[in-house]
């Protein structure tokens, strides 16, 4: 029982440590994703960010029609919106990279065995 739950444990410190060390870049790429120029390639975020920019400019502005209130919380969630799918996206690039390096560390020394029939049997090894 003891041996199990130190193997659970350090199972749950590496998942922690993993994710800890994915969301801080990715936490990072989500801001410097804001630029306009990266955000070309997906249209949707790019107007979703243009209209978080206007909505954040006229809430400086006073305006009858619509309170300062209303306008920030509008402000807000556009903004949340667009800081989410950047943190999303990157935090899937860096899985993804984290799952390519591992595959390729994983692969190395491995050995197929490559068996013939015109060879009678014979059996030969394969690095990868």
């Amino acid at each position: 029982m003891n041996v199990h739950q130190t193997a659970l444990e350090g199972a749950e410190q590496t998942t922690a440590t993993s994710f800890a060390s994915l969301c801080k870049p990715a936490l990072r790429q989500a801001f410097i994703k804001l630029d306009p120029r990266t955000l070309a390639r997906s249209p949707v975020m790019l107007v979703v960010e243009l209209t978080a920019v206007l909505t954040s400019v006229l809430c400086l502005l006073p305006n009858e029609a619509v309170s300062t209130g209303v306008a920030v919380q509008i402000a807000l969630w556009l903004w949340f919106t667009v800081l989410f799918a950047n943190f999303a996206e990157a935090l899937a690039e860096g899985r993804g990279k984290a799952r390519a390096d591992s595959l390729k560390t994983g692969s190395q020394g491995l050995e197929a065995h490559l068996g013939s029939c015109r060879d009678k049997g014979k059996i030969h090894s394969l690095r990868s």
